[in-house]
């Protein structure tokens, strides 16, 4: 037995059903190509995106470590000034203790003087009388 034979007209119906399909298979590809198209732009601009997170990432530790160091050195440098302002603290005692030595040596040296004053004035008042007896 031979195969039926299909009419024309069933023959040129199922031309068209295999160019629709093929019409419906081109345009989901060319979706798909689309979609692929996008996810890809997408992917691009997630890595772009990434790799901007990541270079301000380092600028930041680098920013940070700078910091830390300045941190450091102002550290130092108060520390430094601490010990200074306590060696002043210490001279500034010091300094006073001795001013005060010194007013002391400067109040008995004004007394001495006053005694002084006092020996030279009584000696002078004899002299002065005995220059006066002498001249009479």
């Amino acid at each position: 037995m031979a195969p039926p034979q299909k009419s024309l007209d069933e023959l040129s119906k199922s031309g068209q059903r295999q160019r629709r399909f093929q019409e419906r298979e081109r345009e989901a590809k060319k979706k798909k190509d689309d979609y692929v198209i996008y996810l890809e732009t997408e992917f691009d601009v997630i890595v772009t995106d990434n790799c901007t997170l990541w270079e301000r990432n380092e600028q930041l530790l680098a920013e940070n470590s700078n910091l830390k160091i300045e941190n450091e050195t102002i550290h130092s440098r108060l520390v430094q000034t601490a010990a200074e302002s306590k060696r002043a603290k210490l001279e500034v005692g010091e300094l006073r203790k001795e001013f005060e030595h010194l007013q002391e040596e400067l109040k008995k040296l004004r007394l001495q003087l006053d005694g002084n004053d006092e020996y030279f004035c009584k000696r002078l008042n004899k002299l002065k009388r005995h220059k006066k007896g002498t001249l009479e």
